[in-house]
């Protein structure tokens, strides 16, 4: 069982980039954030209903002692090239780190 969680809810830049948004995200960026250390899973969603603020939510299953250490991981590749962001990415996503109670 994960440990923790991180969701993501992103949009894309431009509604008209949806498709290329989705593509980018389903077959460039998870399977990148899939190689850190402690994420063993990811599922993305379409949010429904007129309250919600960004169209999509990625959510990443967590397995490990150190779930804060994920997120350091992350931040490391994303520095070092091997977690690269697509200029389709509206900046910045909103994060939520979760530890499992």
């Amino acid at each position: 069982m994960a440990k923790g969680v991180l969701i993501v809810h992103s949009n894309p830049v431009d509604p008209s980039r949806d498709d290329e948004f989705n593509q980018w995200y389903d077959n460039v960026h998870v399977p990148d954030v899939k190689k850190v250390p402690g994420i063993v899973g990811a599922r993305r969603f379409k949010t429904l209903g007129p309250g919600a603020t960004h169209r999509y939510v990625a959510i990443y299953e967590i397995d490990a002692d150190d779930v804060g250490g994920v997120m350091e991981a992350m931040g490391k590749a994303s520095a070092n090239g091997e977690l690269p962001l697509s200029d389709v990415l509206a900046m910045p996503p909103v994060l939520t780190l979760c530890e499992q109670v």
